[in-house]
């Protein structure tokens, strides 16, 4: 459960970086 939580909060921050990435561009 642990693994997966981790791995959500992973995947969130990429998906905040890409959308900011996307957003400044």
């Amino acid at each position: 459960m642990m693994n997966l939580g981790n791995l959500f909060y992973e995947f969130t921050h990429f998906n905040i970086l890409n959308i900011v990435l996307h957003h400044d561009i």
